[in-house]
């Protein structure tokens, strides 16, 4: 084995354990893609030992990052990773982190101009995306803060199995805190247990019992429950008075209001359509009559017979103006289109 290669295999045995306890500088998101550009450069001309040493400063970085993982290079830097690993010897751990990049980017495929065609990287991301899938497992906790995974904030702790995953934690009074994790053994100090009571409430305290009930007074037996009290029926609503509803489903009953002018004017019309079309019915006889009892001239008769259709006509006009006062009208509804009606009642 060359002594680079070898250098960057132990400096990747000791640094990362190093790097997740205390940082010794922070890891901004320029040294990374810098680190990117270097092992993907590294990838494609075959300079194994850049690729492993690249990739040992990316896991290294990652847990001492000044702000949460961007999701948009998440899959790229996973990719950087698990290769460079898989080409210094780390097959396992490789395949574990681009396992993750294939959840991430399911879709990526390495082409001719990112791996020679005989790379054994090209086969060890093929199976790693065959067993990306998988169902989340989902931890009885809750998060001490702002919970990212692999670069996605969640509102509960979840992730995959049989994968590596970065979690990074923002607590509430600021900074940052990132771990790298296997499956869903997420870190205790990221998240906040929930343990169910299980329905059976509070115990009392040991040596304490809990108080017995009172006894009732001698000679009164101790009431067997409250028994059920008939409700009231509700007072019948006058015909006068509007009936208010007071909840869904009740029924409201429609009452009569008469209005006060509608008395008087009924027995206005009353005695206009009897009294006066009795008047001019009665001149409209006398007149008949009296041209029957003489004897008059051809203008005295016409006169007579014009006057007896007049006064015939006039007193059924009145007669109709007066049986219209009671019992025609208009209707002023709401609805804003006034429509006549006639009624007749009393």
């Amino acid at each position: 084995m060359p002594r680079p290669l070898a250098g960057a295999l132990f400096a990747g045995l000791l640094l990362p354990a190093v790097a997740q306890a205390d940082c010794p500088s922070p890891y901004t998101l320029d040294a990374l893609l810098e680190d990117l550009g270097t092992v993907e450069a590294a990838m494609r001309t075959g300079d194994d030992p850049n690729a492993v040493k690249g990739a040992t400063q990316i896991e290294n970085g990652i847990v001492c990052m000044t702000e949460p993982m961007r999701r948009p290079i998440v899959g790229k830097t996973y990719r950087a990773m698990g290769a460079g690993l898989v080409i210094g010897g780390q097959e396992e751990r490789g395949t574990k982190w681009l396992r993750t990049a294939a959840e991430v980017e399911p879709t990526f495929e390495f082409g001719l101009e990112d791996l020679p065609a005989e790379h054994p990287v090209r086969a060890a991301y093929a199976a790693a995306k065959s067993s990306s899938s998988g169902e989340e497992t989902v931890l009885s906790a809750t998060w001490a803060g702002e919970g990212y995974i692999d670069g996605r904030k969640l509102d509960e702790p979840k992730a995959k199995e049989d994968r590596l995953h970065l979690v990074q934690l923002v607590p509430e009074g600021g900074g940052i805190q990132s771990w790298i994790v296997t499956g869903s053994e997420l870190p205790s100090a990221a998240l906040v247990m929930t343990v169910a009571d299980g329905g059976k409430g509070e115990k009392p305290p040991k040596g304490e019992k809990p108080p017995k009930p009172p006894k009732p007074p001698k000679g009164e037996k101790p009431p067997k429950g409250e028994e059920p009290v008939a409700a009231a029926k509700p007072p019948k609503p006058s015909r006068n008075q509007p009936t208010a509803t007071t909840g869904l489903g009740e029924v409201q009953q429609g009452t009569r209001n008469r209005p006060p002018e509608k008395t008087p004017l009924m027995i206005g019309g009353g005695l206009i359509a009897l009294g006066g079309g009795g008047v001019l019915y009665y001149l409209a006889s006398s007149n008949v009559q009296d041209f029957k009892n003489e004897q008059v001239d051809s203008d005295i008769v016409q006169s007579s017979w014009r006057d007896a259709r007049l006064f015939t006509i006039a007193s059924m006009s009145v007669f109709a103006v007066g049986a219209g006062t009671f019992t025609w009208g208009v209707i002023l509804d709401g609805s804003g289109t006034p429509a006549p009606a006639v009624q007749f009642r009393f």
